[in-house]
C-alpha cells in the first residue's frame, strides 16, 4: 500500500496545538487585519484568514458562496466557482470535536467524518494520486480550498484513468480534456478501473460525490446490485433464479448507499436502439431491449432516462461533451496545399473493412480509381493492418499502423481522408479538417442525410454528424457508385482548404458542455421522475437485467472479487 500524506486531520485535531496556536493568532488580529469576525463556523472563518497564505486569492466571481444554479447555467461559459466557506446548518461545527458534538444536518461535518473514517481504514490499498486527491477533498471541506459542495468526482472507466496518465487513444484523450474541463471548476477527480476498489471508496466518501462515472455495464450492475445502490433506489428484480439475498447483506451491513442520480455510464457508442448498433453493442442481444415499432427503443443503462449517459458525439437525448482535436491538431504544423504529398489517406484500422458487405461494391473499382489518381500526380494510401484473408486491394499502397504523432503528421501532408463504411464514428474527420486536409464520407441506401439515430448507423452513413458539413469540407458519395467516388476525390484534392475546427467540437465547446453537465439539476430531474412514477424511483426492466446476468454483465459475487475492467 502507498505510504498516504499527512491527513489535514493532523492540524485539527482535539490535541493539535498548531491548531490551538493558528487560531488565537487569527482570532487576536481581527481589529489589526481590519476585519470583523463573520458569523461563519470556527474552522470556516479561519479557513478565510488562512487562505491568502494557503493559495493565490480566487478570482471576484468566486468569492460568493451563494451563487445562484440558475444564473450559473445562464452563462455556462463564464467560469464562475463555487467557494464553500458557508454550509447550511454548519453553524458551531468544529472539527477538533468529536462526531457526537456536530450539529445535525452539518453536511461539511459528515464529509470530514468519512474522510477521517477512510484514513483510518482505505479497505483496498490506494495509489499516492488517490491519496492527494483525498488530501484535496480534506482542504474543501475545511474551507482551505475553492471547490463545490460536493467536489467528488470517481470514476472507475477505463479510459479516465489512462487518460489522467497520458494515454494516447481517441477515448482516452477525449477523456483527458474532459477531466482537465472538470478540474478547471474546482472540482477532485479519483479514478481506479478496478470497480471494486472504486465502488468501496465511493461508497465510503459518499457524502462527498456529486458523479460517479462508470462503464455502461458497470452503471447497469451497480443499479441492480443493492451492495452498490441505496436501499430507496433499489428495485428487487421478481425472478428467483437471479438476484441478492437482502436479509443476510443488511444482516451484514453491506447495503449500499449510493443515489441513482450520481450515476453515470461513459460510452463511446451511448445507449442506442436494436436498429442501430454498433461494434461488441446489439441492444437486443446484449441488453434485453425488447424491438418496438418504428425501431426507435428509448431505454438506458441508467433507468432515469439517456441523460444519464455520457458520450464524445451527440447522440439524441444523451449528455454530450465533445471530442475536440484542436489541441491535439495543434501539436505539429499546418502544411500548405502546394508542400503536399500528393496521397488520398484511407480511413480503415484493418483491410476486413475493405470487405465489408456495405464497400463490397467498391472493390472491383479501386485499380481503375488507383489509375486515376496516379494520371493526377496521387496515391492512395492505407494505414491498415492485414485481416486474414481479407488482402488489401490492389492499387492501394500499405504504409502500416501508425502511431499517434506519425498519423497526424501523415494527414497533415495528405490531399484528403476518405472513408469507405466503417469505423462507423472516429475523431480523424475532426484531427483532418484541422490540419487543412478535405474528408470524403459514403453514404448508403440513396440518403445523404439520415436524421435521428439513422445518422449514426453505418447502413445508412460513415460518421453522419461530419457530414452535415458541405464542401469544400466534407464530400459525401455513394458507396455503391464508384464513378461518384472518382469525382468527389478529384473535387477534393484539387480543392485547398484551409484548417477548419467546427464551433462544436472547439475546446471552448468541451468546457461548456461539461460546465453543462457539471451544475445540471440531476437531483431535481431525480424527483421529477419519483414523483411521476408514483413515489417510487424508475426501475430497470426485469428483461434487461435477465440479459445482464445471462451475459454475464452482472455477477452475484462478493465485491472484493467482482472487479471489472
Amino acid at each position: 500500500m502507498t505510504a498516504p500524506p499527512a491527513p489535514l486531520s493532523a492540524y485539527v485535531s482535539r490535541r493539535g496545538v498548531r491548531f490551538v496556536v493558528v487560531a488565537l493568532i487569527l482570532i487576536s488580529s481581527v481589529q489589526l487585519l481590519n476585519v470583523q469576525s463573520p458569523a461563519l463556523a470556527p474552522t470556516a472563518w479561519i479557513g478565510q484568514r488562512l487562505r491568502p497564505y494557503l493559495e493565490p486569492e480566487p478570482d471576484s466571481l468566486s468569492r460568493s458562496p451563494h451563487l445562484a444554479h440558475d444564473a450559473y447555467l445562464a452563462n455556462p461559459a463564464q467560469p464562475v466557482r463555487f467557494t464553500h466557506v458557508e454550509y447550511a446548518d454548519c453553524d458551531g461545527w468544529d472539527p477538533a470535536t468529536t462526531a457526537a458534538h456536530d450539529p445535525p444536518g452539518c453536511l461539511r461535518a459528515r464529509q470530514y467524518r468519512q474522510i477521517q473514517a477512510w484514513y483510518a481504514d482505505p479497505k483496498w490499498p490506494h495509489e499516492a494520486e488517490t491519496y492527494r486527491a483525498v488530501r484535496q477533498l480534506e482542504r474543501c471541506v475545511l474551507g482551505l480550498k475553492v471547490c463545490p459542495t460536493r467536489p467528488l468526482i470517481a470514476s472507475s472507466w477505463w479510459y479516465t484513468f489512462r487518460g489522467m496518465r497520458g494515454g494516447v487513444s481517441g477515448e482516452e484523450y477525449w477523456m483527458s480534456e474532459v477531466v482537465e474541463a472538470v478540474q478547471e471548476d474546482d472540482f477532485i477527480i479519483i479514478t481506479d478501473f478496478r470497480a471494486a476498489r472504486m465502488n468501496q471508496l465511493v461508497k465510503d466518501l459518499s457524502e462527498l460525490l456529486h458523479m460517479y462515472w462508470m462503464r455502461d455495464a458497470n452503471a447497469f450492475e451497480c443499479i441492480q446490485d443493492p451492495r452498490c445502490i441505496r436501499p430507496e433506489d433499489y428495485t428487487p428484480v421478481d425472478d428467483p433464479t437471479i438476484g441478492y439475498d437482502l436479509a443476510a447483506l443488511t444482516e451484514a451491513g453491506d447495503i449500499g448507499v449510493l443515489p441513482m442520480h450520481r450515476i453515470f455510464a461513459v460510452s463511446y457508442w451511448g445507449a442506442r436502439p436494436v436498429n442501430a448498433p454498433a461494434p461488441g453493442l446489439n441492444a437486443a442481444y446484449d441488453w434485453g431491449v425488447v424491438p418496438q415499432p418504428g425501431g426507435d427503443e428509448v431505454w438506458s443503462y441508467n433507468p432515469l432516462g439517456r441523460r444519464w449517459v455520457i458520450t464524445p458525439f451527440p447522440y439524441p437525448d444523451h449528455t454530450w461533451i465533445p471530442y475536440s482535436a484542436e489541441r491535439e491538431c495543434l501539436q505539429t504544423p499546418y502544411i500548405p496545399f502546394e508542400e503536399r504529398n500528393s496521397s488520398v489517406v484511407i480511413l480503415a484500422k484493418e483491410t476486413k473493412y475493405f470487405h465489408y458487405p456495405v464497400a463490397t461494391d467498391l472493390l472491383p473499382a479501386w485499380p481503375a480509381l488507383a489509375d486515376d489518381l496516379a494520371a493526377l500526380g496521387h496515391s492512395f494510401v492505407s494505414t491498415s493492418t492485414i485481416s486474414e484473408g481479407q488482402p488489401l486491394p490492389v492499387g492501394v499502397e500499405m504504409v502500416g499502423r501508425q502511431a499517434r504523432p506519425a498519423y497526424q503528421h501523415l494527414l497533415a501532408g495528405a490531399k484528403a481522408l476518405l472513408g469507405i463504411g466503417h469505423p462507423e464514428i472516429s475523431p480523424s474527420p475532426y484531427v483532418a479538417l484541422c490540419k487543412g486536409t478535405p474528408v470524403i464520407m459514403p453514404y448508403n441506401r440513396n440518403v445523404s442525410s439520415p436524421t435521428g439515430w439513422s445518422k449514426y448507423n453505418a447502413h445508412y452513413v460513415q460518421h453522419g454528424p461530419i457530414n452535415e458539413l458541405s464542401e469544400p469540407y466534407v464530400y459525401t458519395y455513394d458507396i455503391h457508385n464508384a464513378t461518384d467516388l472518382r469525382d468527389k476525390m478529384i473535387r477534393a484534392i484539387q480543392t485547398p482548404i484551409e484548417p477548419y475546427v467546427p464551433p462544436e467540437y472547439d475546446e471552448k465547446s468541451v468546457k461548456v458542455q461539461t460546465r453543462k453537465m457539471l451544475y445540471y439539476d440531476y437531483e431535481g430531474e431525480y424527483r421529477r421522475r419519483v414523483d411521476a412514477n408514483g413515489g417510487r424511483p424508475p426501475a430497470l426492466p426485469t428483461e434487461q437485467v435477465q440479459r445482464c446476468w445471462e451475459r454475464k454483465h452482472c455477477f452475484n459475487t462478493s465485491y472484493p472479487d467482482n472487479v471489472q475492467h
